[in-house]
């Protein structure tokens, strides 16, 4: 009986950290929607270049997150091997050969010098988040004209398995988050990764 009890305020404490940690990090997500970079994929115009500049833009927050990241929530998130992204975002570079954007300058993106396991999963919930969203990109340039219907496997990476992948992170996030106290860590992990893409985007100078 003890343990049910435990197992259900567990529950409710899990699903109110989501609803403070979605809250928490709507303004910071809104704002990194109003920038040009990705407000262009939305775009009734929306061009084969501006998928490979976002593309190639995403490859340098990817590459930080598969690198850094990605090793301390390992031992913590079951199926991390299957959430890289990587491998896909290459082959959609490769693609795009022709389009390449060789005035393009791409600085190096950086989190933090120092992360915790909190901010860590703080920037996996963005990163995991984006799917949800990119598979609304990836309907709006698929039914575009003047993309002349091309969209990019990144935007549809998990495919069906979208959803599932979701649910099953979340899980996974609350667990620990109300486990090992890190509710206020993984907020401001969220939130800072919200910002430090912003200001990413923001620093790429590109026509």
């Amino acid at each position: 009986m003890m343990n049910s009890i435990q197992s259900e305020e567990q529950n409710v404490a899990g699903l109110n950290f989501l609803h403070d940690l979605k809250k928490a990090t709507s303004e910071a997500h809104i704002q990194l929607e109003k920038v040009p970079l990705s407000m262009r994929l939305m775009a009734a115009d929306v061009t084969d270049h501006d998928v490979y500049i976002y593309i190639r833009a995403m490859r340098e927050i990817i590459y930080y997150g598969e690198t850094v990241i990605f090793p301390l929530l390992a031992p913590l998130v079951d199926d991390i091997t299957d959430r890289h992204k990587l491998p896909i975002i290459d082959v959609d570079l490769a693609e795009m050969h022709d389009i390449i954007d060789a005035t393009v300058r791409w600085p190096r993106y950086n989190f933090t010098n120092a992360v915790t396991s909190g901010e860590a999963f703080g920037f996996m919930y963005v990163m995991e988040g984006s799917t949800l969203g990119g598979k609304l990109i990836n309907k709006h340039l698929t039914e575009s004209s003047s993309n002349k219907g091309k969209a990019a496997r990144f935007f549809d990476v998990y495919g069906d398995r979208t959803g599932i992948r979701w649910k099953s992170f979340i899980a996974t996030l609350s667990l620990y988050a109300i486990q090992d106290h890190l509710q206020e860590e993984i907020i401001k992990g969220a939130v800072k990764t919200f910002i430090s893409i912003h200001d990413y985007f923001l620093s790429i100078r590109y026509k």
